[in-house]
């Protein structure tokens, strides 16, 4: 027996052993999460009630990149060790020399797929937990074959939905769901297309443009497995500079990306104005330097551009809010400015 420590950054089967606990007890705690997000919602909502509101908050469940289980910065650099990818060393981020090939992918790609499922399935099992929950957020997703294997597991759970269901039970189904990238370079770059946060001993020789990573993320592929799409493509834990290329795009993906339930919606919500070094694991700058005015004025100002305006008009509709080294006063900030 050995002593329980903390969780690291995000919770999973695999960070809840790593602390000393049993995966009935991960489970537990990863309910517990949705009954006290349930619980804000509903203590926020009695109190907004008095000023007239009638819509209550959603509740999203937010489930990060397999890289936010790590100690390494890798939900920013992408770099998995085995069998999630092809890093031989956590401590300096090193790759095996040169590309790896397809069927190596595809062996990432299948333990990433079994790594959500399992998680996916923590929540989904228990009937009280699913009902609680609105939307699905897969969040700073770093790597395409991370959102391929991501649209497998989602799908896994539909079919598991489906040969689970019995009559005296009330029939669980997919929620809406979206998957958001983050693109950590200074110019927006997405991390497989940024060499300079692998090093030179790169294994990952592929690189990609927003409208690749958007483009792969919406179109089916029934070879591979990933024909579930999601409901919404998302932009978060990036700088707001860097939206306009990002989004443009996103934007020409969408429109040449058929689908028969309609167009995804744009889930945008950029950093608060610091850059994070994935080196040191440090925000660049200590103080905002910003006020919350001015950060909701420069992405409401962002997107009044006529150029942002056609490229949101691209999809079903906008959620918009802050991630990263934004406060509450931000998001109160950016909401009056919209109403102007």
């Amino acid at each position: 027996m050995f002593a329980k420590r903390n969780f690291s950054y995000q919770i999973a089967y695999e960070t809840a052993r790593k602390a000393g606990y049993s995966d009935g007890e991960a489970a537990k705690f990863m309910r517990k999460s949705v009954a006290l997000a349930v619980r804000a919602r509903d203590e926020f909502y009695n109190v907004d009630m008095q000023t007239g509101s009638t819509r209550p908050p959603l509740v999203a469940l937010s489930l990060g990149p397999y890289g936010a289980t790590l100690d390494t910065a890798a939900e920013f650099t992408g770099l998995y060790p085995p069998p999630y990818g092809p890093v031989i060393d956590d401590t300096e981020s090193r790759s095996r020399r040169g590309p790896f090939m397809s069927s190596e992918e595809d062996s990432y790609v299948d333990a990433l797929a079994a790594f959500h499922f399992s998680r996916l399935l923590a929540y989904a099992s228990d009937q009280q937990t699913w009902d609680a929950i609105d939307m699905l957020a897969f969040e700073t997703v770093p790597l395409v074959m991370e959102a391929k294997a991501i649209r497998i597991a989602v799908g896994r759970l539909e079919r598991w939905f489906h040969e689970n269901a019995a009559e005296d039970v009330k029939v669980r189904q997919l929620k809406p769901w979206y998957i958001s990238f983050v693109f950590p370079g200074p110019g927006g770059e997405f991390v497989e297309n940024n060499p300079e946060s692998r090093g030179p001993e790169s294994s990952i020789s592929k690189a990609y443009t927003p409208f690749e990573v958007a483009q792969a993320t919406l179109s089916r592929s029934r070879a591979s497995g990933d024909t579930v799409v999601p409901s919404g493509l998302g932009i978060n834990c990036t700088s707001i500079e860097a939206l306009e290329t990002i989004l443009s795009g996103y934007a020409r993906a969408v429109s040449k990306t058929s689908r028969e339930d309609g167009r995804p919606w744009l889930v945008m919500y950029p950093n608060g104005g610091i850059q994070y070094d994935t080196v040191a694991k440090v925000w660049l700058d200590g103080s905002r330097g910003k006020s919350s005015t001015s950060w909701a004025n420069s992405l409401v100002g962002h997107l009044r551009r006529d150029q942002m305006k056609q490229q949101v008009e691209a999809f079903g509709g906008l959620w918009l809010g802050g991630c990263c080294k934004t406060a509450p006063s931000d998001i109160g900030a950016l909401q009056r400015n919209i109403a102007c």
